[in-house]
C-alpha cells in the first residue's frame, strides 16, 4: 500500500469533498482517490508497489512527501465524471 498526499492551493478544490473512487486498475495495482476540503488522497493497493511510487509515498518514503499544487482543473474534471455517473432522475409530475 502507498499513499500520496496533495495539498491543493485553489479555492475550487478547497471547497469540495467526494467519496473515494477507483480510478485505475492495471497489472494487479489498484488506485483510489478522493478529495476533501483542499486535500487529495491517492491510495495505491498492490502486492508489490513499484519502487518509484514507494520513493514518493507519504507512508514509506524517508522524506514523507507532501505535494502542493493548483488542482482546480483536475478537480473539475473529476466532478464532471462523478456527475456523469449519477443515475438519471425521473421527471416529477407537475404540481397542481
Amino acid at each position: 500500500m502507498a499513499i500520496f498526499f496533495v495539498v491543493c492551493t485553489d479555492t475550487v478544490s478547497q471547497n469540495v469533498f467526494h467519496m473515494p473512487k477507483l480510478i485505475n486498475r492495471e497489472n494487479f495495482v489498484w488506485s483510489y482517490t478522493f478529495t476533501a476540503c483542499g486535500f487529495i488522497f491517492n491510495l495505491i493497493v498492490a502486492k508489490r508497489i513499484p519502487e518509484p511510487m514507494i520513493e514518493l509515498c507519504f507512508l514509506h518514503s524517508t522524506g514523507r512527501w507532501i505535494f502542493m499544487r493548483d488542482a482546480e482543473e483536475k478537480t473539475i474534471e473529476a466532478l464532471r465524471g462523478l456527475i456523469a455517473e449519477q443515475p438519471k432522475q425521473k421527471d416529477k409530475p407537475p404540481k397542481k
